[in-house]
């Protein structure tokens, strides 16, 4: 016949539960000025590494049936290595909350609120200040720039804001107060690569200015250049200055982009001095801004059409007349109609300026660089820059690898329009 220890049965079926013992001072105190009645739960300042709670009696406990009641480790405190202690990671004041259990005692979160609060990218720091509790560790007990320098708080240190602080910490008020005292430094933006002319190259239609207005002016294009004479300089991009956060780790700087000039024709590069000089004489043709070309001006003094044949040319070229049906121009460099283009197809290497309009469904307008028309009926353009349309464009298609720019007073009626930058309309 066995027997059952009624003490040990108990004590599984109905464990008893030791307290940690904590080991900082919470009160309730009055805050705000002398006369002020409101009263809060202050807890004092914890060094790093402080010890919060523990059972100092747990071994003698257990042998009675005693076991630890749970805890947990909140925001800034963790479970030392070698025993079952709380311990403070960060400078601040303890708070206490219960997580309540249905089966079992509630289970004690400490967290740590922290005397330097670090924005989320580290480019603040913010001293917490809490009223003191009398007779116990606070910030008017401690070496405020030794706590500083623990929460590794090394750039941008506001002297103004920590007079300020000192001044609250040792004053007669108890206040909660939160106080920025170390700002960082944001990296610096850089600037893109970018070409600078030497030689007047007049203004570029469509052309944004600095105060948002587009200028309409008519575009220069086929400037004459003769040998030796320099057209353009590169110049490099420029790196931003690095930043740094409030703990002194360097923040990359962002680097402007590189530019890769190109040449055509008679142009050439010379990395080097970063110079585009012209080796023969001719006409200058711009694309895009980084494309340069210096070549022959031809000039068709006629429409295009049985007289002249199809035209083919690597040259830059003016066109006095108008293309007419079914014919074809394609050309290597800058292109100039003077006249309009009726169901027939446009190639440009370079940029394409139509004085008069694009009709027809075949018409279609494919130029690298910029298109500068009148007006389009029917037809399609595609550009590798910009396109300007001055008066209208009805139930085309315009497709631009950049912006499409349209006068005030023009109208866009039906069809398709594509920018790969930014669209600017009048009447849609």
């Amino acid at each position: 016949m066995s027997s059952t220890n009624p003490s040990a049965a108990d004590s599984q079926h109905n464990p008893k539960f030791l307290q940690p013992e904590l080991y900082f001072i919470q009160k309730h105190i009055e805050i705000g000025g002398p006369l002020s009645e409101e009263k809060a739960l202050v807890s004092q300042l914890v060094r790093k590494g402080a010890t919060l709670a523990d059972f100092p009696t747990y071994l003698r406990m257990k042998k009675r049936g005693f076991l630890r009641s749970p805890m947990e480790a909140g925001e800034n405190v963790e479970f030392a290595e070698e025993s079952y202690s709380l311990i403070a990671t960060a400078s601040g004041y303890p708070k206490i909350n219960y997580i309540e259990q249905e089966n079992g005692p509630d289970i004690l979160v400490i967290t740590i609120i922290p005397l330097i609060k670090l924005s989320y990218n580290r480019m603040e720091a913010n001293l917490v200040i809490h009223p003191a509790i009398p007779n116990s560790p606070s910030l008017s007990t401690e070496n405020l720039t030794e706590l500083i320098e623990e929460a590794g708080i090394t750039y941008g240190l506001d002297e103004q804001a920590m007079e300020k602080a000192q001044g609250i910490i040792h004053g007669d008020t108890n206040d909660f107060d939160d106080i920025i005292i170390a700002k960082g430094s944001y990296p610096g933006e850089g600037e893109d690569a970018r070409v600078e002319f030497e030689i007047e190259i007049g203004p570029l239609a469509g052309y944004q200015m600095p105060d948002g207005t587009i200028d309409f002016r008519d575009r220069r294009i086929m400037v004459g250049v003769k040998e030796g004479d320099h057209i353009a300089t590169k110049i490099p991009a420029i790196p931003g200055e690095p930043g740094y956060n409030v703990l002194g780790e360097m923040i990359e700087p962002k680097t402007g982009k590189d530019l890769k000039i190109k040449t055509q024709g008679q142009a050439r590069f010379l990395a080097e001095e970063n110079k585009v000089l012209a080796t023969g004489d001719g006409a200058l043709s711009i694309v895009n801004t980084d494309t340069i070309k210096v070549a022959a001006k031809v000039t068709i003094p006629t429409d295009v059409d049985y007289s002249t044949g199809n035209i083919d040319s690597e040259n830059n070229t003016v066109i006095r007349g108008s293309i007419q049906p079914s014919f074809k121009v394609d050309v290597g460099g800058d292109l100039q109609i003077i006249g309009a283009v009726s169901s027939a197809e446009i190639k440009g290497g370079g940029n394409t300026v139509i004085k008069g309009g694009i009709t027809g469904t075949t018409s279609v307008v494919d130029s690298r660089g910029d298109v500068d028309i009148n007006f389009i009926e029917r037809a399609k353009i595609k550009s590798g820059g910009i396109v300007v349309i001055r008066k209208q464009c009805y139930y085309s298609s315009v497709e631009a690898m950049s912006d499409i720019r349209c006068h005030k007073s023009s109208t866009i009626l039906g069809g398709i329009v594509i920018a790969g930058g930014s669209l600017t309309v009048g009447n849609v």
